[in-house]
């Protein structure tokens, strides 16, 4: 028995949402957005090692801050340049998306999963 294909619009879809959580999670890295707007599209463990790098990453900063010299990066909202991904399973995807992020560019990788009817994020890695 063959696996159905996913459909042009579901993989669309699921290419919007990888994206919208790779910009969302590097604002929520800079400190631009809380943590808890993007609770409802990742697991919990995701949620979880969003949040506590995001408060690595702030203190790291403020740390950054009292050190003469060293000016804190201006506020710039991340540029998504690409998403791709296939589906590995049926209602299981993984991406890559690359954005810029002031002057540099990361690489985000990402396993989305089809649960109870909602996509949710269960792999999310910054680099």
């Amino acid at each position: 028995m063959a696996l159905a294909t996913p459909s042009t619009e579901e993989k669309l879809q699921i290419r919007k949402l990888a994206a919208s959580v790779a910009k969302a999670s590097l604002e929520v890295l800079a400190g631009t957005r809380a943590p808890k707007q993007l609770a409802r599209l990742l697991s919990p463990e995701v949620f979880g090692t969003l949040q506590r790098r995001a408060e690595l990453t702030q203190q790291a900063r403020s740390a950054q801050a009292m050190t003469p010299g060293l000016a804190p990066r201006a506020g710039q909202s991340p540029q998504i340049r690409s998403a791709h991904g296939c589906s590995v399973a049926p209602g299981i995807y993984e991406l890559s998306v690359l954005a810029a992020d002031g002057p540099r560019y990361r690489a985000i990788a990402l396993r989305i999963e089809q649960q109870f009817g909602n996509w949710i994020v269960t792999v999310l890695q910054i680099g």
